[in-house]
């Protein structure tokens, strides 16, 4: 016959599993989270933007209960507005980047190029609604930050050359808008 559990011992395992219950949740939402927005990146990338935007709505769901500033929130964000601009839903893009880039600029890491990309992302919209003057700023933010790392994938040196030499363009600033196609030229 085994001897009777101790009210202690109860109470220890019972401060344990409370302990460790949101620990626990919290990894099970980290690779939900990371599966969702693997998935919705393979669909994006495969054209199928619906299914990107509800599989990036998932990984979204996910990433907030991450906290309001954390860095999957604004990729979460950021990737969602992707799928609205594919689909051409960009009033609802727009929010989306302002937010994530709002979390970059007051985070650990606002010169990444996650933070590049999302500016990038969000100039692309400017310009989209004729709205030059925002559209360049943001991008030359971007293009400071993306000089600063050559070697990363996340947000290319030539594409923004060329976006930003159209904002350019747009503008009337020609030479400038030359400069930068030059630049991208030698790519």
């Amino acid at each position: 016959m085994r001897p009777p559990i101790s009210r202690t011992v109860l109470i220890l395992v019972a401060m344990s599993a409370i302990t460790l219950w949101p620990q626990a949740a919290h990894t099970q939402s980290g690779s939900s989270f990371k599966r969702n927005s693997e998935a919705g990146e393979k669909a994006f990338r495969e054209g199928r933007y619906k299914d990107a935007e509800l599989i990036r709505l998932d990984a979204w769901i996910e990433a907030e209960k991450f906290g309001p500033n954390d860095e999957r929130l604004a990729v979460a964000f950021r990737h969602l507005a992707r799928a609205y601009d594919a689909e051409g839903k960009y009033s609802q893009a727009m929010p989306m980047l302002q937010q994530s880039l709002a979390i970059w600029e007051k985070g650990p890491h606002p010169q990444s190029p996650w933070a590049a990309a999302t500016m990038a992302d969000l100039g692309y919209l400017y310009d989209e609604q004729s709205d030059y003057k925002k559209a360049a700023a943001l991008m030359e933010r971007a293009l400071a930050i993306v000089e600063k790392f050559p070697d990363q994938k996340l947000c290319q040196l030539g594409p923004l050359l060329n976006n930003l030499a159209n904002v350019y363009i747009d503008l009337r600033e020609y030479p400038r808008a030359e400069m930068l196609l030059k630049r991208s030229l030698d790519l």
